[in-house]
């Protein structure tokens, strides 16, 4: 798989992290108007897919801080992230 849209999808971050662990050729993920979605969850959603990553998509994401940012790689092209 290297193409998600998980738009819609909560979770506590133990589960995104169990998400994110076996799509290590993700290379595109799209997790828009998460309003609820912690910063937390989406660091454990990232932490194992981050150097790959080519195209992020958090439009409407309000919790969303950027400290997840580190664990992206040089191949990080493109990074949607409008709050609403």
């Amino acid at each position: 798989m290297y193409e998600v849209n998980i738009s819609g999808l909560s979770g506590h971050w133990r589960a995104m992290r169990t998400f994110g662990e076996p799509l290590v050729n993700l290379r595109s993920i799209t997790y828009k108007d998460m309003v609820n979605a912690s910063e937390k969850a989406l660091w454990y959603l990232f932490k194992p897919i981050g150097m790959n990553m080519q195209h992020v998509d958090l439009r409407g994401c309000r919790r969303f801080k950027g400290r997840c940012f580190r664990l992206f790689g040089d191949a990080l092209e493109n990074v949607r992230i409008i709050h609403h």
